[in-house]
Parts: C-alpha cells; sequence; structure tokens
C-alpha cells in the first residue's frame, strides 16, 4: 500500500524506503504540511533542490576518490588484506574439492599475475599436484613475457601434468607468452613440445590471415607465400588438418578431431579449413620429400575409393581433388587424370542431373588447374548454358579469373586475354547478378585487370549498389587484430592487446 496510508495508520516507514521521495511526502504529511505536496510548483522546486545537492555530492565525492588514488590509496577498500594473507587464501582454494572455489582462484591468480606473477608462484611448493597444474596455468594465461618467463623457470623441473597445464596456459595466454623463449636447462624434449606450440600458432595466425570476410575463401597462386619460410616441419600441422585429426598439446589425447589453438581459426568452416589445408601442400612441399609425397598419393587413394554417396561426397570430390592437384603441382600427374577420366563418365551422361552439372563445373576447374585452359573454358560456357542463374554468375566469374591469369603468363598476348577477362566478369554481374565485390577485390586472380577503367567501373557500380559497411567493419577488425607490430616486435592483437 502507498507510504502515506501506511503511516497514517500509525505504521512505520520502512527502512528502505525512508529517504525516497514518497517516503518523504508521508513524513510531511504527519508533520501537518500535507497540503504543500498538492502544489506543483512546490514539489518541482523541492525536486530541483534535491537534484542540485545530488550533484553536488557526487562531484565533491569524484574528487574525493581521485585525491586517494593519486595518493596511492585505494578508495574503495582501506582495510583490504595484506599480499601474505591473499596468497594464503588462493593456495588453499587450489586445493578444495569444489570447482567452483578453485575457478575462481584461478581467475584472481591470473589477474594478479599481469603485475605481479612471483608473489603466485612463491606458493608452487605448497600445492599438491592438482593446486600445482592450476597454478601454473593461471600464471602462464596472463598474457605477459614476465609471467611467462617465471612459469617457464618452473616448468624445468615441475611433473608432466603441470608442465602439461603450463602448456594449456601458454596458450591461453597468446602471442606474448607463447613467444618466450625456454629456459637453457629445460629438459629437450620439452624445450620441442614448446617449439612445436610456437611453430602451430605461427601457422594457424597466417591461416587466419587467409580467411575470406565474404564467404568461403577460393584458392589461387602463392596463397602461401607467407608459410613457405616455416620449412617441411610444418607438414604434420597440415596433414592433421586435411585429415581432421587431433594434434595434440603435451598431456592431451591423440584421439578425436583436429582442434585449433589460435582464436580467429574458429571463423573457418571445417570444411573450408580441410580444403585450404590440401591444397597448401602444393607450396609448402617440397619436391624432393618423398615421404610427404607417398603420404598425399595414399591420402588421395582412400579418399578417391569412398562409396559414391551423399556421405562421402565432401571427401570423395572436394578433398581427393585438392590433394590431386597439389600432388599435380608436385610432377605426379596421375592423380588428377584419374579424377578427371571419372568425372568426363559422369559429365557425359544423357540426362542433366545435379551430378552432372557438378561434375562439369568440377571438370572446368581440373582443366583450368593444370593448364589446359581451352578445355576448361568449353566446360564452363557449357555449364553456363543449362545451369542456373548463381551458377552461370560464378562460371562467369571463373572465366574472367582463368583469362586474367592467361594474360600474366603470356605477355605477347596480355591485351587479347585482359579483354576476354573483363568481358566475361561485366556478362558475370551485369547478365547473371553477381555481386561479390568483397571477394572480387581479395582475389589475386583478377590481379591481370585491375588496372582497366572498365574494372574500376564496375566495382564501382558494386559498390554502390551493394553496400556491405559491416562486412568492412569487421574487416578492418581484423586487420587490426592480425596485422602490424608493436613495439615490441610481436603482431598485434594476438595477444589481445
Amino acid at each position: 500500500m502507498p507510504d502515506s496510508e501506511h503511516a497514517a495508520r500509525g505504521g512505520e516507514i520502512p527502512l528502505a524506503q525512508r529517504g525516497s521521495p514518497h517516503a518523504r511526502g508521508a513524513e510531511l504529511t504527519l508533520g501537518g504540511m500535507g497540503g504543500d505536496l498538492l502544489d506543483p510548483r512546490r514539489t518541482r522546486q523541492r525536486t530541483r533542490q534535491r537534484t542540485r545537492s545530488a550533484s553536488v555530492s557526487f562531484r565533491a565525492t569524484w574528487v574525493v576518490l581521485c585525491a586517494l588514488t593519486w595518493a596511492g590509496a585505494d578508495p574503495v577498500r582501506a582495510d583490504q588484506p595484506d599480499p601474505e594473507t591473499s596468497a594464503q587464501t588462493w593456495a588453499a582454494a587450489l586445493q578444495d574439492p569444489g570447482r567452483a572455489v578453485r575457478e575462481r582462484a584461478v581467475s584472481e591468480i591470473r589477474a594478479a599475475a599481469v603485475t605481479d606473477p612471483a608473489r603466485a608462484l612463491a606458493l608452487f611448493p605448497q600445492l599438491d599436484a592438482r593446486g600445482q597444474a592450476l597454478l601454473l596455468r593461471a600464471v602462464a594465461s596472463a598474457g605477459t613475457k614476465r609471467a611467462a618467463t617465471l612459469a617457464l623457470q618452473i616448468g624445468v623441473t615441475c611433473d608432466d601434468s603441470a608442465f602439461a597445464a603450463l602448456v594449456r596456459g601458454l596458450v591461453d595466454g597468446g602471442a606474448r607468452s607463447i613467444a618466450v623463449a625456454p629456459p637453457e636447462t629445460m629438459p629437450a624434449s620439452r624445450k620441442q613440445a614448446l617449439h612445436a606450440l610456437a611453430l602451430r600458432w605461427k601457422v594457424e595466425r597466417e591461416m587466419a590471415r587467409l580467411k575470406s570476410l565474404s564467404g568461403l575463401t577460393g584458392h589461387y597462386t602463392n596463397q602461401y607465400k607467407a608459410l613457405t619460410g616455416l620449412g617441411q616441419e610444418i607438414l604434420p600441422i597440415f596433414f592433421a588438418m586435411v585429415k581432421d585429426k587431433a594434434f595434440p598439446l603435451p598431456g592431451e589425447s591423440a584421439a578425436g578431431r583436429y582442434q585449433s589453438i589460435h582464436p580467429w581459426m574458429l571463423r573457418y568452416e571445417k570444411s573450408e579449413l580441410r580444403t585450404l589445408a590440401a591444397y597448401a601442400f602444393a607450396e609448402l612441399t617440397d619436391r624432393t620429400n618423398v615421404y610427404a609425397i607417398a603420404q598425399l598419393e595414399e591420402l588421395f587413394r582412400d579418399y578417391f575409393r569412398l562409396p559414391p554417396d551423399e556421405k562421402n561426397r565432401f571427401e570423395r570430390d572436394g578433398i581427393a581433388s585438392a590433394i590431386a592437384y597439389s600432388l599435380f603441382d608436385l610432377g605426379h600427374p596421375r592423380p588428377v587424370l584419374r579424377y578427371i577420366d571419372r568425372l568426363r563418365v559422369i559429365a557425359n551422361r544423357t540426362w542433366v542431373t545435379q551430378d552432372v552439372l557438378n561434375a562439369k563445373w568440377n571438370l572446368g576447374y581440373a582443366y583450368i588447374r593444370i593448364g589446359k585452359t581451352e578445355e576448361g573454358a568449353k566446360w564452363y560456357e557449357q555449364l553456363i548454358r543449362i545451369t542456373n542463374a548463381n551458377g552461370r554468375a560464378v562460371a562467369a566469374y571463373n572465366l574472367a579469373c582463368m583469362w586474367s591469369k592467361e594474360g600474366e603468363g603470356q605477355p605477347s598476348r596480355r591485351r587479347n586475354f585482359e579483354q576476354r577477362s573483363i568481358a566475361w566478369l561485366e556478362r558475370a554481374v551485369h547478365e547473371f547478378g553477381y555481386a561479390d565485390w568483397i571477394w572480387m577485390e581479395e582475389d589475386k586472380d583478377l590481379d591481370g585487370i585491375r588496372h582497366l577503367a572498365r574494372y574500376k567501373r564496375l566495382l564501382q557500380h558494386l559498390k554502390k549498389q551493394y553496400p556491405d559497411t559491416k562486412r568492412r567493419r569487421v574487416s578492418k577488425k581484423l586487420e587490426e587484430f592480425l596485422g602490424g607490430k608493436d613495439d615490441d616486435g610481436e603482431e598485434k592483437g594476438d595477444d589481445g592487446k
């Protein structure tokens, strides 16, 4: 019931409501000043007075808080416990049977380790095995070089479970933590594990940079140039990606699927990542690496022989063909020729079904991929006559890419190929409705015609007709996250700073 009625009946106004405008109104009514409350002008005047008083009080409080902060005092709590007490509380919490208590302690230690990791690590000898593992992971995940360095020093002599937790903490901490070199006294096996971790982080960071913002990422020449300097030891990571098999960190199970450690790898669809990894072998594998080539041939046979059902379609057609193209570039043409023979059998069927359309599409790309551009163009042009509008648009776009690349490879006929390329691109946009100008800007295959005025007009037309500011903002944020260098020479954003 209203406060005024409650007070008029002899009741006491609840403590929580005292001081509120409603409660003050009740007290004034009991004091014989109830008539003033009905005067709107007096009410507004009192409201303004209270507002001014509150504003002055707030400003005064703010000034006091600032003064305390500048003086080095804690304006919130003057009776904070000393660091020793906090450390002993963490030690007890890390060994507590309650999971929530342990997680809260880990969170507090991680925050404290940003500025003072040594205080937290001083607890290490007091803890049981589980507590030691939690402590090392919390400190290593603080994301600073000092925290990672001190944690790695303890990692020299700790048991295997604590070392495994330390490695996972370095992953959580990001690039700054992973980049810290291990101590010289660390066992060789653990140094190797940390080296593999740093290498994998670099691989996934570069793969994250390749991800298209306009949808599925296409394949183009020299796509993996940034990874070639890392050597042949990164190949096992790519084999794990292609097979979608676990690439475990120390202490983790080798069973299960591939799990990325770089946060921006989550932007990939699993099938997209596997396909790009299969294409990467063409640029990353040395032709003298007989063992890697034998593994690729075995993988091709395994996927190529899968039963032709919907469950196996992606691996039988997508992964097998990508491996075949990589082997072709490495000087082993037989797999791709077997793949083309199978496609021709399907593509030449009398009745037009979805399988026939897919086969014609894949044949066009396959012939272009092995250098038979005229044959590939024939299949794409045939597809344009019988498929839907979206298929026509992408087929015409692929023809534009094909002739653009041909012009780059044959300078004497460049002008002729440029005109073919821009003509197909204009048909893709104006006749068939191609609209993905974001991918057009990213696609390296169109570099041969970007200087043309017709290309520039076409791009401006698409940007005006299909503005996509959201994806441009995402693109800018991604560049800020993955690009550039900070003062220490580390990649900005990888560690969230």
